[in-house]
């Protein structure tokens, strides 16, 4: 993955990624405290 930028959006629900165009799963995306993002099963919406 390589992007220009990552925004983790904090609410009480919890912490998540903003990845437009990108539709994925709580299970296809893994985020380390080190910062290593993994991400497997992407599917691109259709814009």
């Amino acid at each position: 993955m390589s992007a220009g930028k990552i925004r983790l959006v904090a609410t009480e629900d919890g912490v998540g990624v903003n990845l437009n165009s990108v539709t994925a799963t709580q299970q296809d995306i893994s985020l380390t405290t080190a910062g290593k993002i993994t991400l497997r099963m992407l599917k691109r919406r259709q814009t």
